[in-house]
């Protein structure tokens, strides 16, 4: 036996030891051990074993998919869970309602939540509901859950938004017929099993109309800011302007009706910021559809004799927002009151209005989006006193927020980079997101005209003299205005002029020479 077992490991080193002497092909020494090159064979082989194991796992896919549809198509089979136990669709009813309702609730914000599928259970429970107390508090949730949908970075789908916007008129019609219903903040939940017996008592829910009001709104500038606006998806997306006012009307109406005036602040804030930046014209179309809506009593913030003033209209809202609402929001609205002044020429009613409020002593305590509306009144001042003729008025109106050579960023019109300051990812999308919609913004060349403009009228003649009176002093009126005009009297040769700021550059070498026909022909 031992002789036999001494065979058995002798012929097994031999073997070994052959294949091995095979593997190294003739190699000895170290070169057994390093790396081998692959050879064509080699590579051949891989490449088939790769082929024939995405043929198999097509295979697989291919049967997983008909085994699914042929289990979809077959109504005789039941799904099982994972412990076994056949899975049932549940079984809404008036009943159980507050039961599925209050789980779909508590199922929000988990990992493993579908959220579509909670839309769709929402919805079915909507259709069960018997009475005015299940459905509010059916379509609160819902309206919730479709905004739930937004991904994290991006906008919520404008087919989505229709859905919120049209669950959240549904669930504003409902308030309006049914006035002994009221949601607040503080109300109660409610969970109670025998709602299905309510008897049209007064209630009070727990939830938050404003909420759903402002989170429609900002999803709209949202996909405003994200689309882009050379594009017709732009001017189909702001076709939903006016079925927005209209929604916001109506959320202004219910809370005035119910004497809500922290909500009714708010909303008539939200009111005001799709006003102000319009001219009358436009506004009055929008208006005219805003009085076709039904009406659940006099309203004391925009008061029925203001219809188809369009002045009246904002000063009313602005002047309820002056008296009720807190120091944040009186603020922005005196701002946008200024802009929409000066956006119709009333120049001296901007500028004392402005004056009055000394807003102009803190704003820079204030928070960035006042800030950027301080801006956009004081840019709009400096262009109403220049079609009034006020070339000095508009000069110390735009010569602070044209001379620092970002007033794109000033007006949140667009993201740049600083000449010193390289902007980490974080501020850039943080400038993004406070970047206004396209609609919305100031034109930066008409700006950079007048304020150029308005600069030559000053210095030129005030070069002029300085070169007749010594004692006059020699510093410019207009540092970055001097500075282009000495930039483009250094270039050796100079061509015609193609953009503004070379049409004003040749206006102003025309002038001082004495040259103003010349001078106001480029102008």
């Amino acid at each position: 036996d031992s002789e036999s077992d001494d065979s058995y490991w002798d012929s097994d080193s031999d073997e070994s030891s052959s294949s091995s002497d095979s593997d190294d092909d003739g190699q000895v020494g170290i070169a057994r051990w390093l790396k081998k090159t692959p050879t064509k064979e080699d590579t051949s082989a891989k490449k088939a074993k790769k082929d024939r194991a995405q043929r198999s796992q097509r295979a697989a896919a291919a049967q997983a998919a008909a085994a699914a549809e042929e289990d979809e198509d077959d109504d005789g089979f039941t799904a099982v869970g994972k412990d076994g136990k056949a899975v049932e669709a549940p079984k809404y009813n008036e009943r159980n309602l507050n039961e599925h309702l209050l789980a779909l609730i508590a199922s929000r914000g988990r990992k493993n939540t579908n959220k579509l599928e909670s839309i769709k259970s929402l919805e079915t429970l909507l259709g069960v509901g018997v009475n005015a107390l299940q459905k509010a508090k059916v379509l609160m949730a819902l309206v919730s859950a479709q905004f739930d949908s937004a991904p994290s970075s991006g906008y919520l789908p404008i087919e989505m938004w229709h859905k919120a916007q049209s669950r959240l008129n549904e669930l504003l019609s409902l308030l309006e017929a049914n006035h002994q219903i009221t949601i607040l903040e503080t109300g109660d939940s409610h969970d109670y099993e025998e709602d299905f017996e309510y008897n049209n008592a007064t209630i009070t829910l727990r939830g938050s109309i404003i909420a759903s009001i402002d989170r429609l709104d900002d999803e709209f500038t949202k996909s405003l800011r994200n689309i882009d606006p050379h594009t017709p998806e732009y001017v189909e997306r702001m076709r939903d302007t006016v079925p927005l006012y209209l929604t916001i009307v109506r959320a202004q109406g219910y809370f005035e009706h119910r004497n809500l005036n922290d909500s009714l602040c708010r909303v008539a804030f939200r009111r005001l910021e799709h006003l102000y930046y319009r001219t009358d014209q436009v506004n009055l179309h929008v208006e005219s559809a805003a009085a076709a809506l039904p009406r659940t009593g006099e309203s004391h913030v925009v008061p029925a004799s203001t219809a188809g003033n369009m002045e009246a209209i904002i000063h009313s809202l602005c002047t309820f927002l002056y008296l009720n609402a807190d120091t944040l929001l009186r603020s922005r609205a005196m701002l946008m009151h200024v802009f929409n002044h000066a956006l119709h020429k009333r120049y001296y009613v901007a500028r004392d209005l402005l004056l009055m409020s000394h807003i102009q002593e803190n704003v820079h305590q204030a928070d960035v989006d006042t800030q950027v509306l301080y801006n956009r009144a004081i840019a709009q001042l400096g262009l109403a006193a220049f079609r009034l003729g006020k070339i000095q008025e508009s000069f110390e109106h735009l010569v602070e927020l044209m001379s620092v050579g970002h007033h794109r960023e000033l007006l949140s019109q667009g993201v740049g980079q600083l000449r010193m300051h390289q902007l980490s990812p974080n501020e850039e999308q943080l400038q993004r997101q406070r970047q206004l919609p396209f609609h919305i913004n100031i034109n930066l060349e008409l700006l950079e005209c007048v304020f150029l403009t308005s600069s030559m009228l000053l210095e030129i003649p005030f070069m002029a003299s300085a070169n007749i009176n010594p004692d006059a002093r020699r510093a410019p009126i207009s540092r970055a205005f001097r500075r282009l005009l000495d930039y483009n009297e250094r270039q050796v040769f100079i061509g015609p002029p193609e953009n503004t700021r070379d049409h004003i550059m040749a206006a102003a070498k025309s002038l001082a020479a004495g040259e103003w026909e010349d001078a106001r022909d480029f102008i």
